[in-house]
């Protein structure tokens, strides 16, 4: 039994101790007005010394004063915070805890209570006329038993519009979101009631509505009066007829209206002398009316009115009246004179004994009665030409060698008085164009005959004279003319020098003077009576200038003596200097007889000669 060993076998627990690490992952769930939710993550097994029996919570406000702490009452990983001020700002934390101690806190998270969803309605709302009249000075408290930011929507719609109009809106207008206590409306209608609604905002609620209603002050008249009635009474009096003003142009209560009657002399538009000046009492059942006597006949006025409240007049409106008014006499001492391709118009006028009736506008006609080319262009009708307040015209544009016809009238707000006519003919002028299609035919013993087409007869500004030509040598460097004349016809037929190249051109003329010149065309030299042309290549070569001369002649033509007729062709050499002015016709005579003669060319710039 001594030398025998006893071995026993078992399991053993270690004492508790308070957890060494704290929750984690914090997280709000909801938030309400005056409580929060929140939950966390357990704290991890190797760190909680025990069994966690219960979580401990603090709260603190925004200062990070402790407010409110306790106990989870379990083990659960989420809890509700309650008796929270809605609005307020809170951190909280949580620690475990275990038999044997509580662990230490988590991290701080932190949130703000939800408004609180009932609000008050603001207090003591007054609203009062501004100084200006045309705004609403606005003002109220509001019980501050909440930490959560108030605004305020502020709201307005007109009942009565210048106290005439009830009713004419009934429309809410937003004019702002304010945090103050106080603010003016602007600008409003003048004269016209107003109810102002206040509203309490948060971002969780609405608060009740409340409501002032006020006027705005009374004002002078901003709008021009858009009711005067003007009826004419007779040759020396003039009926004012004013309706009610309409709602909206008053600003207040319309206590009457001023006027001044201003007489117009004749030709001017608003200058004048004083007339009348007066009173009209409003009538308050309908159009209110004043008659104004002993005024001049047949004369213009202008009347100007102005509406009026207990503040003051407003603006004027004028209306142009007039009395009993008859058509003007005619107009007198009608002249007219030419000038370039205008006519000048002038008259006179004056009242008379008969008709003291002035003209304001005088009426000014014409008629072309006959023109040259009458044959191509209908006699046009009457035309009205001008309406004018002076008493002188011009007509533009006038036709040459032609007859007008014109007549001026007086009128006047009655019609037109007797036309006064006047007979004017019309200047010539130079004609505006030149011939056109110039063409020129050769033909024997060194004549050239030159045609063109006929200038329209309404492009000749006149009577048809002449046809004018110039001929000029173009080796004379002056250009100076070989011959000119001038024909009816629309061509000629000229004798030319067969050794010189000319320029041709041609101009129409009228009684008035000569019109512009048809481009210059081109003759070159024309060959005598006794040869024929022939064709003639000159071909550049080096540094000189080589001639080949290609002859191609059938021998019947020898034989039979026939005159020959060979087109030359000329090229410009290469190099050769300058533009080409002239080159010397080359020819054979008829017979033939001197076909193979020794022959030469030249040629000829602004330079001289070149062989």
């Amino acid at each position: 039994m001594d030398d025998m060993s006893i071995v026993a076998t078992g399991n053993a627990t270690t004492i508790e101790a308070a957890p060494t690490s704290a929750p984690v992952d914090l997280a709000i769930l909801e938030i309400h007005p005056t409580s929060v939710s929140f939950c966390w993550k357990h704290i991890s097994c190797g760190d909680r010394n025990g069994e966690i029996i219960d979580y401990m919570y603090e709260v603190c406000d925004e200062s990070g004063v402790s407010v409110s702490s306790g106990s989870v009452g379990s083990p659960k990983e989420a809890y509700v915070i309650k008796d929270l001020l809605p609005c307020a700002d809170y951190s909280f934390r949580i620690a475990g805890k275990t038999s044997a101690g509580v662990g230490p806190f988590s991290a701080n998270i932190s949130v703000t209570a939800a408004p609180s969803p009932s609000l008050s309605g603001v207090e003591d709302l007054v609203v009062v006329e501004d100084e200006s009249s045309t705004s609403l000075q606005v003002s109220w408290t509001y019980p501050m038993s909440t930490r959560c930011p108030i605004q305020f929507l502020v709201e307005y719609e007109l009942l009565n519009r210048e106290q005439c109009e009830i009713g004419c809106s009934m429309i809410k207008e937003q004019h702002a979101i304010v945090s103050s206590s106080q603010l003016t409306i602007e600008p409003l209608e003048q004269f016209s009631t107003y109810r102002v609604y206040l509203t309490p905002l948060n971002d969780g609620s609405t608060g009740p509505v409340r409501f002032a209603t006020a006027t705005t002050g009374e004002g002078v008249p901003l709008q021009l009066p858009s009711n005067v009635i003007s009826t004419e009474a007779g040759s020396t009096s003039i009926t004012i007829n004013v309706g009610s003003a309409p709602c909206g142009d008053r600003n207040g209560e319309i206590v009457g209206y001023r006027y001044i009657l201003i007489g117009l002399a004749p030709f001017q538009s608003d200058q004048g002398f004083e007339v009348a000046q007066g009173l009209i009492d409003v009538n308050l059942n309908g159009i209110s009316s004043s008659s104004i006597s002993n005024l001049k006949p047949c004369y213009t006025y202008e009347l100007r009115i102005a509406a009026g409240t207990n503040a003051g007049y407003g603006e004027y409106e004028s209306v142009i009246v007039s009395t009993e008014t008859t058509a003007p006499s005619s107009v007198k001492d009608l002249r007219a004179s030419m000038s370039s391709n205008v006519i000048e118009i002038s008259w006179g006028f004056e009242t008379t004994t008969a008709n003291p009736c002035r003209a304001t506008t005088f009426f000014v006609d014409y008629q072309v009665l006959d023109i040259e080319c009458k044959s191509n262009i209908p006699v046009p009708a009457r035309v009205e030409y001008t309406e004018t307040s002076e008493m002188l015209a011009t007509l533009n544009d006038i036709l040459p060698e032609a007859i007008y016809q014109i007549w001026v009238t007086a009128g006047n707000s009655a019609g037109k008085g007797p036309e006064m006519t006047i007979i004017v003919n019309s200047n010539a002028a130079a004609p505006i164009a030149a011939p056109q299609n110039v063409v020129y035919l050769e033909s024997a013993e060194r004549q050239v005959t030159f045609s063109w087409d006929e200038v329209p007869c309404e492009l000749r500004s006149g009577v048809f004279v002449s046809y004018a030509y110039e001929l000029i040598d173009q080796t004379d460097r002056n250009g100076n003319l070989d011959r000119n004349g001038n024909v009816r016809e629309t061509s000629v037929t000229l004798t030319l020098d067969p050794n010189i190249a000319y320029f041709f051109r041609v101009a129409v003329a009228n009684d008035y003077g000569l019109g512009p010149f048809s481009a210059d065309i081109s003759v070159p030299t024309v060959a005598s009576d006794s040869t024929r042309t022939l064709t003639i290549a000159l071909i550049a070569g080096g540094t000189g200038i080589t001639m080949l001369v290609v002859i191609a002649l059938v021998c019947s033509c020898v034989l039979y003596r026939r005159r020959l007729s060979i087109k030359r062709t000329v090229s410009k050499p290469t190099g050769y200097p300058g533009e080409l002015q002239q080159m010397t016709q080359f020819s054979l005579n008829d017979t033939g007889e001197d076909f193979f003669q020794p022959w030469s060319v030249t040629m000829q710039n602004e330079n001289g000669v070149y062989y």
